[in-house]
């Protein structure tokens, strides 16, 4: 301005922050991925190309941590979406026959499972080292097995020979990360509902489903890690505790549920019990007639009790799924790649193919030669009918030698 005052010049002023610093922290905690630092209406724009989507946040999230305003622009390779297949195995076990059988559950080492039975001694070796010696004395059932994955299945196997548990459903699902997946094996029942309105009541009907039911949702944390929610549940109809309405008995749901979160490794197992239900059952026998007299009758009668205890048992395997390339997929024997153009659809790699079938394998353009046979003399007619599959299967005859590199496929006409 000048010293008179007459005159006033204005100057804009625009402060700038100094992103040198955050720049280099970046730098260092990411040397391999190229990222790039600008400033736009006081928010730092964040471009270039990083590894993965989870290293894009975190570049994000370190500039936030110094005070900035974001616009996150960095580029990532996309990757195809990953899986979680679940193989699931729900089963009911009674408690009486494992007690008879002597079943029990142990764990041994670390991640080693132990399914053992028999009322005898036992004697376990090493468990971190990878092999177990045992000695089990029992006249019911003797099992002892340590991997997971054959373990669960032979021990649910005998159990089901020797009658002590009932396999409820056996489901496999896939359910893509972060997305919940659920499966009903099972049905639905009416249920009647009464509703008043001014013409008088109406009665509608809403049908209940029951049968086994799994919720679950995979979260994967890396490569090797998986989270799992799961909200089990198993129903089944109780027409002793039903309601009497209008003359039908509506039977009512008795409910096991659970929910739970669990983190494994890609393709370990787990066991999910302790969803007991006892039934008690009270029985009366008595001889006609006789066992209704007074006082007498009491002497032609029996009454039985029998207790009955199950428990429900989830047994969960967990398996990452990813999606094969084209490039992945393995080239079948003899086959280099599909060919639209070779007869068959395919191009040899080099092996012989020979018989009767009207094919045959040359080098180049030139047939394969064909092996010279001695002049057949021609059928004489007989009133037998002759079979023409076998006379076109004995005219048509076609050898080759041994192709070079460049082979290809040609079709030999059929000879008459």
């Amino acid at each position: 301005w000048e010293q008179s005052g007459a005159q006033y010049v204005v100057f804009d002023v625009f402060v700038r922050a100094n992103l040198s610093l955050i720049d280099s922290q970046i730098r260092a905690l990411f040397p391999k991925d190229d990222v790039r630092l600008s400033q736009a209406n006081g928010s730092v724009v964040i471009s270039g190309n990083v590894a993965d989507p989870k290293t894009a946040a975190q570049v994000d999230s370190v500039v936030q941590a110094a005070g900035f305003k974001t616009v996150n622009m960095l580029a990532s390779p996309v990757k195809n979406a990953a899986q979680v297949q679940l193989q699931i195995r729900v089963a009911e076990v009674s408690r009486n026959r494992g007690r008879e059988l002597g079943t029990s559950y142990t764990s041994v080492g670390r991640g080693t499972s132990v399914f053992a039975s028999g009322g005898g001694p036992a004697s376990l070796g090493s468990a971190d080292n990878g092999s177990l010696t045992s000695t089990f004395a029992g006249s019911a059932l003797n099992l002892f097995l340590f991997n997971n994955a054959l373990g669960t299945a032979a021990y649910i196997r005998a159990l089901q020979t020797q009658g002590a548990l009932r396999a409820l459903a056996e489901p496999n699902l896939i359910a893509m990360d972060g997305q919940q997946a659920s499966f009903l094996a099972g049905g639905e029942f009416p249920v009647p509902i009464v509703q008043s309105g001014g013409g008088g009541n109406s009665v509608s009907v809403v049908f209940k489903e029951y049968g086994v039911r799994l919720n679950f949702k995979p979260t994967i944390i890396d490569e090797d890690h998986i989270r799992l929610e799961l909200e089990p549940e198993v129903s089944s109809i109780d027409f002793a505790n039903g309601v009497r309405f209008s003359g039908f008995i509506i039977p009512a749901l008795r409910t096991r549920r659970a929910k739970t979160g669990i983190e494994l490794r890609d393709g370990q197992s787990f066991a999910l019990a302790g969803l007991l239900d006892n039934n008690e059952t009270r029985s009366l026998s008595k001889v006609p007639v006789i066992g209704d007299i007074p006082i007498l009758g009491a002497l032609f009668k029996s009454k039985s009790f029998q207790k009955n205890e199950t428990e429900l048992m989830f047994i969960v395997t967990a398996n990452l799924v990813k999606p094969m390339n084209r490039d992945d997929l393995p080239n079948l024997r003899g086959v280099d790649g599909l060919k639209s153009g070779s007869p068959l659809g395919v191009e040899p790699k080099g092996e012989g193919i020979t018989g009767t079938s009207g094919y045959s394998i040359g080098s180049g353009n030139t047939p394969a030669p064909v092996e010279s046979k001695p002049a057949v003399a021609p059928p004489q007619p007989s009133s037998q009918p002759t079979s023409k599959k076998a006379t076109s299967a004995t005219a048509i005859s076609a050898t080759s030698t041994l192709p070079s590199a460049n082979t290809t496929i040609s079709f030999l006409p059929p000879m008459p």
